[in-house]
């Protein structure tokens, strides 16, 4: 969509608090534009809004919330006991190997591509 002078017939209201009001305000004014129509029509065709599906984020926190209590749970039996036993060490090991990889996915997907 082009800037073009054109009669414009639509209204469009917005309600803000004060603090973004004067926020919009200076960042209008450092923008030179005009008029507010102007400065919000430069933003809207010129900017990308990119949209973020953040179920995968909250399942894999919840997964990880899940391998760190059981990595406390062995660290407190190894306190315990102070003994713990190669299967149990094993296993924290392959737990923060796993919680590696999710770490690993994470950034993959909310890393931009180039």
């Amino acid at each position: 969509m082009e800037l073009i002078n054109r009669t414009r017939t639509e209204r469009l209201t917005l309600r803000l608090s004060a603090d973004e009001k004067n926020f919009i305000i200076k960042q209008k004014e450092k923008s030179n534009c005009p008029t507010f129509t102007e400065f919000f029509l430069k933003l809207a065709i010129n900017s990308q809004i990119n949209v973020i599906d953040t179920k995968p984020l909250f399942e894999i926190a919840a997964e990880l919330n899940k391998i760190g209590v059981n990595i406390n749970q062995i660290a407190k039996i190894a306190n315990t006991e102070r003994n713990i036993s190669p299967e149990r060490i094993n296993f924290i090991r392959m737990e923060i190997e796993r919680m590696s990889f999710m770490i690993d996915d994470i950034i993959k997907q909310f890393t931009p591509k180039k």
